[in-house]
């Protein structure tokens, strides 16, 4: 009796951080169905079709069917990385002790800490777009993003800065692992969009890094596929 999925789908929704699935994905070699979302153009959020298969709607969704078991969903991009690594014979585990504990230690960074200082920048931003000039609140959230958000958020890439001093184009261990993945999203907004304010001259090492990770054969494979499926309809990246 087979213990792998008949088939797995994920539920896509454009220009999120579901992209990195469909890297790891394509790394991992596994066969998949991809179902495109729309956000919508008001809030950006997921449209109502996202919710039939999650009661949050939110995105990523890895839907594993079986033939003789029922089917597992799985929802956040953590741990359905977490999952697809341990799940799957691949080369995107760190090997040491010190790699090892550095791949968790960089992914609790990535996906609490920057996750939700770029989430915090971005929301305020939105929110202040819609204030006159003069107004009070526009001052504070002018003063809070730059005293909090951006200092707090210039403190970790400095590390991450750091981490890449010794010139490695990747994280950990000089290979690609799922914490150079799971970063791809948050050094896109930083270094390919205005959407966040912070000096990209700052941080020459991951630069040089984030260029190398878009010639990453996994990250052109998942951009052509979203980009074929969705018929160009489905940006993969932020505007």
């Amino acid at each position: 009796m087979s213990t792998d999925p008949s088939r797995i789908i994920l539920h896509y929704l454009e220009k999120s951080r579901c992209h990195r699935i469909v890297w790891l994905l394509e790394e991992l070699n596994i066969e998949y169905d991809l179902r495109l979302y729309h956000k919508n153009p008001y809030d950006q959020s997921a449209i109502k079709d996202i919710f039939q298969v999650s009661p949050l709607g939110k995105s990523p969704i890895l839907e594993l069917q079986y033939q003789d078991k029922p089917k597992l969903i799985l929802f956040e991009s953590g741990h359905i990385i977490n999952y697809l690594i341990d799940h799957y014979d691949n080369d995107l585990k760190p090997i040491t002790e010190e790699g090892i504990i550095k791949h968790d230690y960089f992914t609790f960074l990535i996906e609490s800490s920057i996750s939700e200082n770029i989430t915090f920048i971005l929301a305020l931003k939105n929110f202040q777009s819609g204030l006159n000039d003069s107004s009070d609140v526009q001052e504070y959230i002018k003063v809070f993003n730059k005293g909090y958000n951006f200092r707090q958020l210039e403190l970790k890439l400095d590390e991450l800065e750091v981490q890449l001093s010794s010139g490695s184009n990747y994280l950990i261990e000089d290979k690609l692992t799922s914490v150079d993945i799971l970063l791809s999203f948050y050094t896109h907004i930083i270094f390919d969009t205005d959407l966040v304010d912070i000096s990209k001259d700052r941080y020459p090492y991951l630069s040089k890094w984030w260029g190398n990770t878009l010639k990453q054969d996994g990250l052109i494979k998942a951009n052509k596929r979203v980009l074929l499926e969705g018929d160009n309809k489905y940006p993969v990246w932020f505007d």
